[in-house]
């Protein structure tokens, strides 16, 4: 599987060759994201607190999609996380990287993309690369080299499916074949998502994934099963948030039993939007767990 692959990989990349050239050179686009805050941490296991400035999920990169027939393209994305306050040997790490071809049918693309279960959760985690993340209350927050993934066309302009298959071997219990498999349905403010991991890092994840947006108002709602050697365990978030003119309000709780016994998270923060890409945030995160008494609080 994994010689499939990446033979599939090269051949696109020589296919479409020509086509990269050229958009390097009139419509490709440049993005990046800057993240910082000035935390204050207080953590039981720490001897004392600490101020700390940190990036969170700071990233840039190079994308573009090119018409090669009326009913082809093709595209590219190459995206690097960059640590704007880490050690200087650690400051840049691959994200998103893949090419692919798009069409009537759907999209297929190879190489190193977040796994299906992951994308399904739409924007429900309102404290996304920070301290109230959920991948600190739930595995399945997986990017995999070396993947191929298919996503269906929306049917009836609400309905999705997404697929990937990954030629990663891990050393679990499993000896199936690490996929992942996501159907999404969006209808006017209801979002829902349905995903399952298989043997994705040697663990199994069932993820159900609700988001309903009211005018000024957002609800967010999620359940995941995981089974890592035989173990299961379960958990839930809950999240709010409501904006009035360029204030965003949020609050998020989520509970799990799955990276530590008793796990929870609770956050609050609150969005002022300052231009059309700036943005000052404030925000306080509790993790508590019940397993080893411990307790850590994050303020940034």
């Amino acid at each position: 599987m994994r010689l499939g692959l990446n033979n599939v990989f090269y051949a696109l990349l020589l296919l479409f060759l020509p086509h990269i050239a050229q958009c390097q050179s009139d419509d490709s686009i440049f993005f990046a994201k800057i993240n910082l805050s000035h935390s204050h941490i207080n953590d039981e296991n720490k001897p004392q607190s600490v101020w700390q400035t940190r990036s969170h999920g700071s990233r840039l990169g190079l994308k573009s999609q090119k018409v090669v027939t009326e009913e082809l393209s093709f595209f590219y994305h190459f995206g690097w996380k960059v640590d704007m306050t880490g050690r200087a040997d650690k400051k840049v790490k691959s994200r998103d990287q893949y090419v692919g071809i798009k069409g009537n049918w759907g999209s297929f693309l190879i190489g190193r993309k977040n796994t299906s279960l992951k994308v399904s959760q739409n924007k429900v985690d309102l404290f996304n690369s920070l301290d109230g993340d959920i991948k600190h209350a739930f595995t399945g927050d997986q990017r995999l080299n070396n993947t191929a993934h298919y996503i269906s066309p929306a049917y009836f302009g609400r309905l999705q499916f997404n697929m990937m298959a990954s030629a990663k071997k891990n050393n679990s219990h499993s000896s199936a074949q690490p996929s992942s498999i996501a159907f999404t349905y969006l209808d006017q403010g209801l979002f829902l998502g349905l995903a399952n991991d298989i043997n994705i890092a040697g663990i199994d994840n069932t993820r159900l994934t609700l988001q309903y947006s009211l005018q000024a108002m957002q609800l967010g709602m999620l359940w995941q099963k995981s089974t890592e050697n035989y173990h299961t365990s379960s958990g839930y978030m809950v999240s709010f948030s409501y904006r009035f003119e360029d204030h965003k309000f949020k609050v998020q709780f989520a509970a799990s039993d799955t990276l530590s016994k008793g796990r929870e998270l609770f956050s609050l923060g609150w969005d002022h939007k300052l231009a059309e890409a700036t943005t000052l945030y404030f925000f306080y995160t509790s993790r508590t767990e019940n397993a080893h008494k411990k307790s850590k609080h994050s303020l940034g």
